[in-house]
């Protein structure tokens, strides 16, 4: 029996981080490897024990709907009741297309999960394709993005600076693992004036004809705003000018990055 339950803890420890890995994945949000291994262990466990101890089948399905949104609260802690319902909801949404992969992939190909080995390796490469599909829906995401909804507001110092997000930008420093603004060099004087470009470093960016020593400028407490609304502050990012014109530079002045958009705009969101 010992055997036995180790057997359905693996399986279910396997499907639970892989669910939780793309969930995070989907819905773009930073969790700790460490954290995602302790609440999927924590599921594993719960409905290990369920299964054995568990009289009916709707009881087992109901407690685990719990101990599933329990997990998700103390992984993610959002905010908000509808975003809430939103990450239960697309948690779900993954485990079908997870499990329903491992049938299909297990029926077609007519393979027996009667070995260990054989479900740990249907696991995996079910797991592969999940991910792919994952980022695939996020390539969707990114292509409907309406033009109006890239356009903020940057506050440094005093500094109004229009602003536009690059979806195809995603430069950062690799040392300090700050994203990256660029910025019409027309605002350096100004800049530098009020104080705000102390801190100089060098970072090293890819370009159309390879790679490019650029300066840079750790800045804090920079302030986004679109549609006249208060969106984020984010504590400290790198600024580099650029001596290049932008396109519609006369529409903006600078370019946010694509992961600064995401992680720290909510740019996109489930």
């Amino acid at each position: 029996m010992k055997i036995y339950l180790d057997y359905i803890f693996l399986e279910n420890l396997i499907i639970n981080y892989v669910i939780i890995e793309e969930l995070t994945i989907f819905v773009k949000s930073k969790v700790k490897i460490k954290s995602k291994i302790i609440v999927a262990i924590m599921i594993s466990i719960y409905s290990t024990i369920l299964y054995v101890y568990s009289n009916s089948v709707l009881g087992l399905n109901i407690i685990k709907i719990f101990v599933i949104i329990i997990a998700i609260y103390l992984l993610y802690k959002p905010e908000k009741l509808n975003k809430y319902l939103k990450l239960v909801v697309v948690y779900y949404l993954i485990y079908f297309l997870y499990v329903g992969s491992i049938i299909s992939v297990t029926l077609f190909l007519k393979i027996s999960l009667e070995n260990i080995i054989s479900k740990i390796s249907v696991y995996t490469f079910c797991g592969i394709i999940l991910n792919i599909f994952t980022k695939y829906a996020w390539k969707i995401f990114k292509s409907n993005i309406k033009s109006d909804d890239l356009i903020y507001i940057m506050y440094i110092g005093s500094q109004r600076i229009k602003s536009f997000v690059d979806t195809g930008n995603s430069v950062k420093d690799n040392i300090s693992n700050l994203d990256v603004i660029f910025i019409n060099c027309k605002y350096y004087n100004k800049l530098k004036e009020e104080g705000v470009l102390n801190k100089k470093i060098y970072i090293n960016i890819k370009t159309l004809t390879g790679y490019e020593n650029v300066d840079g400028y750790v800045v804090r407490n920079v302030s986004f705003y679109s549609n006249d609304k208060y969106v984020a502050t984010v504590k400290r990012i790198i600024v580099s000018f650029t001596l290049q014109e932008m396109q519609n530079d006369e529409k903006y002045s600078a370019l946010i990055g694509y992961n600064t958009y995401v992680e720290k705009l909510k740019g996109v969101t489930i």
